[in-house]
């Protein structure tokens, strides 16, 4: 089964935040946040793209993970 991903933003987040992101999705039982440059430096600024990824255990667990994870994130923003 693949992973569960989930929270995905085209934002450009600094490395500190997505470090933060990826502590409290590990905290809540995920992998982690991933961010990358997915115009591979053509575009100018980049084209970000970011998401959250953990273990695809299915309903109810994988939008309970989502919604604590998400929650956390808003919380100290």
């Amino acid at each position: 089964m693949s992973e569960y991903m989930f929270g995905v933003t085209h934002e450009k987040l600094s490395a500190r935040e997505c470090q933060r992101r990826s502590r409290i999705c590990k905290a809540e039982g995920g992998y982690g946040y991933t961010q990358i440059d997915d115009s591979h430096g053509t575009a100018v600024g980049g084209r970000w793209i970011g998401w959250f990824s953990a273990p695809n255990l299915g309903a109810p667990f994988d939008k309970a993970l989502a919604r604590r994870v998400l929650e956390r994130i808003a919380e100290h923003s």
